[in-house]
């Protein structure tokens, strides 16, 4: 426990050895239950020259780094400039130094020499839930004046209700509406009120406050909460938010979280490796590269970067065109196991049907920096004026921006460094249900669909037209999407009661560890019983198949048995179930 109570002292005593220690001051984190990766965090001499450590200071009991700097409510703008202070160049790997904005990680500059940052804190869990019982912890410790926030989505924080005749699917599709350039009548809490800490010390908002917190204040002061949680980041020194928050490359970007030489604390990472290859995954519709392809050359027509647009429209046909034949082929198949088969490519093998359409390394680089130009003149200052007129003329669509960012996204870890992830990688055209299609009412009857039929052909065999062709990019390593977060933050730390087998796990994520503990369980030996019931108090089969849970002589039996173990245990029976189906025609 002395680790945790340190005497001023000690800590004198460490910042001597440390100052006598070539001023190189490296971090590695030892906490219960935990993956720590630690990248060295070294100070410099030339840095030294510019900050001079002083003696360190104490408050409320607290030591206050001398490398650290007192809070300033400093702009966005600001904190973008500075947001790699934190990670001097000369110890980050080059691997790191090359990871895109988009990644969250922004580009840093040799020969910069700055103030060295305190490290903002990402504590992610995997629910809201567990995020308030975090929250309520923080509150018992000296910590609890820190400055933070905490991520959630609209259909957390939006304290908007729709207007009469109106009715939206969810808050954020009312959000989107309320807030169009053209059409949308805004929303008064939209104000800023709460965009600063100061601002919620003002208004008497005291730390730490978890998200119902949040959202009463914002009822009161009428201001957003949900885009002031969002404004908050740039001044907070702990964010709290659900890790896919920072695991999504996508949605990383849009809220423009920076986490080079951050500390990240995953809790509940048992979950982390399946939610890493979902975000290194895309799904496409064909009728939305359809849709894409026209609205580049729509924009094109209207001498907006036609070079640009013109070289993105010719890759989405080219990508069409590769579907349509794959689709075509797996119909000479009489068995589905033999479609799917012929429309599933592995890595290299897609690489190379994509090449007999002219989709080489050289066109898709070229069609990454090509989406790059058109969404960033979409987005630009100019073309967000609140006109119709400048609405037409701003660029392409926010769908065509789904599927301009997200094909750049997934061919960027396929073909990057020399396709290193390039077997990591699964394509496949399967025929699905539509979950959404902006595309369907605005495509022209004589224009081939996936089949390269014409649409006016109606075919017997074909069904509702809510079914249609997708292209899937299939991530298989969670690795490929979280080794460039480790590479670049100075401190990762992965808890969990169920991360074991641990060597596994370190190879799943493709990340080595510098420390690691598997704890003894809270509970003896003694204690804990486990076995299989095969039958039940009447003597009938305790098989849970999906056939026999619908009959009702199983759930008879199930629970006349779940009934006798109550009796018997007198503090508590905990329950699973396969399903809240089950569940339900159990209880009813």
């Amino acid at each position: 426990m002395e680790d945790f109570q340190m005497r001023p002292k000690k800590i004198f005593k460490m910042m001597k050895d440390t100052k006598n220690s070539a001023n190189a001051l490296s971090t590695s984190s030892d906490c219960m239950n935990t993956h720590t990766c630690d990248t060295a965090y070294n100070i410099g001499q030339g840095q030294k020259q510019n900050s001079s450590p002083s003696s360190p200071s104490f408050k409320n009991g607290i030591c206050q780094s001398p490398y650290s700097t007192p809070h300033k409510e400093e702009s966005a703008t600001q904190m973008d400039v500075t947001a790699d202070v934190s990670a001097p160049s000369e110890t980050v790997t080059k691997d790191a130094i090359c990871i895109s904005k988009q990644d969250g990680c922004m580009e840093t500059e040799e020969g910069t020499s700055a103030k060295p940052q305190v490290p903002k804190i990402f504590y992610c869990s995997r629910t809201h839930q567990q995020i308030q019982q975090v929250v309520r912890e923080l509150r018992k410790t000296v910590y609890k004046d820190v400055k933070m926030t905490i991520l959630s989505s609209r259909e957390h924080t939006c304290i908007q209700t729709p207007g009469s005749g109106h009715t939206f699917r969810s808050k954020t599709e009312m959000c989107c509406a309320l807030l169009d350039p053209v059409e949308g009548r805004g929303c008064m809490y939209k104000n800023g009120r709460m965009s600063s800490h100061t601002a919620l010390e003002y208004y008497k908002m005291e730390s730490p406050w978890d998200l119902e917190d949040l959202v009463q204040a914002g009822r009161t002061i009428k201001s957003c909460p949900y885009f002031a949680s969002r404004d908050l980041i740039t001044t907070a020194d702990i964010v709290f938010c659900p890790y896919i928050y920072l695991i999504d490359p996508k949605i990383r970007n849009t809220m423009n979280l920076q986490l080079r030489g951050a500390v990240i604390l995953l809790d509940e990472a048992h979950n982390i490796e399946d939610c890493c290859r979902d975000a290194g995954s895309y799904s496409v519709l064909y009728d939305d590269i359809f849709q894409a392809m026209k609205d580049c050359k729509r924009v094109a027509g209207m001498e907006i970067l036609p070079e640009i647009h013109n070289r993105l429209a010719w890759f989405l046909s080219s990508l069409m065109k590769w579907m349509s034949q794959t689709i075509q082929l797996t119909e000479h198949y009489e068995t589905e196991t033999e479609r799917m088969e012929s429309s599933t490519f592995g890595g290299a093998d897609a690489v190379a049907s994509f090449e007999e359409h002219g989709i080489d390394l050289e066109s898709i680089i070229e069609f990454k920096r090509c989406a790059v130009d058109a969404v960033t003149e979409t987005n630009s200052g100019e073309n967000m004026l609140h006109t119709k007129e400048s609405f037409e003329r701003h660029g392409v669509l926010q769908a065509t921006t789904f599927v301009l960012e997200g094909l750049s996204l997934v061919l960027g870890f396929m073909y990057d460094n020399d396709m290193e992830h390039i077997w990591d990688y699964y394509v496949v055209v399967c025929k699905n249900s539509v979950v959404s299609s902006t595309s369907r009412n605005d495509m022209p009857n004589d224009w081939p669909n996936a089949r390269g039929r014409s649409m006016l052909i109606v075919e017997e065999d074909d069904t509702p037209s809510n079914w249609g062709h997708y292209l899937n990019f299939l991530c298989m390593n969670p690795g490929v999407v979280f080794r460039p977060i480790a590479d670049v933050v100075r401190s990762i730390v992965l808890t969990s009661g169920t991360l074991a087998p641990l060597v596994t796990f370190n190879s799943e994520l493709g990340t080595t560890f510098a420390n690691e503990l598997q704890a003894l369980h809270i509970i003896d030996e003694n204690q804990l019983w486990v076995g299989a019931l095969g039958s039940g108090p009447g003597g009938r089969e305790l098989q849970a198949s999906y056939r026999l849970t619908d009959m009702s002589d199983f759930r008879q039996e199930l629970g006349s048995t779940i009934l006798q173990v109550c009796k018997v245990i007198p503090y508590g029976v905990l329950c699973f179930l396969p399903s809240y189906r089950l569940l339900e025609s159990l209880r009813q």
